[in-house]
């Protein structure tokens, strides 16, 4: 019989292995939060958090372009990841490119898309406050701030893959280079 701990750790372990190997779904449910929180506001069943932080235009305007620079720096930052992974030489990063195919492709293109959304999204917020669009600039910001963690979060967990590989490379470049042949170290 199993304890209900080892079943919840292997659901778990199954949510997290759709959600790493399908960005879009993350992508799809920070839509979805907004959508919720929205409606929450609306109908007057949580209180509207944006309203103080946003009341003038002026500091709004200062917020949402703040969010499209650090989105743009996080999609810039995704970048930097994805060539490195993309260029790395060796035969550990060779068969990552090669065993992990669309899951590595769709991870890498999520990262900097996700980056380069939350910037255009936070631009839009501006946008819609500079034409008098009050209404919706708080949840494109809204938006914005969860596309930007989601990028933020995804190109973290590839670096800390990458950093991994690298240090496997390294290890098993060293031991390569630690063997010798009988004779070697008098003779050369």
């Amino acid at each position: 019989m199993t304890s209900i701990g080892a079943v919840m750790k292997s659901a778990w372990q199954r949510l997290v292995a759709v959600v790493q190997d399908r960005p879009w779904i993350i992508t799809l449910i920070t839509f979805l939060l907004v959508i919720v929180h929205f409606l929450l506001v609306h109908f007057k069943i949580w209180a509207d958090s944006w309203a103080t932080l946003l009341a003038s235009p002026d500091r709004g305007m200062a917020i949402y372009l703040g969010a499209a620079s650090a989105s743009a720096i996080v999609a810039g930052f995704a970048g930097v990841v994805v060539v490195f992974g993309l260029t790395a030489t060796g035969e550990k990063f060779r068969n990552l490119r090669l065993d992990a195919g669309q899951s590595l492709g769709s991870n890498w293109t999520s990262s900097s898309v996700s980056g380069f959304s939350a910037a255009g999204v936070a631009l839009m917020a501006a946008i819609a406050t500079a034409t008098g669009q009050f209404f919706w600039a708080p949840w494109l910001l809204e938006w914005s701030l969860l596309l930007l963690l989601h990028g933020t979060i995804r190109i973290i967990w590839l670096l800390r893959i990458l950093m991994g590989i690298v240090a496997a490379q390294d290890a098993a470049d060293a031991k390569k280079s630690k063997t010798v042949t009988l004779g070697e170290n008098y003779f050369n």
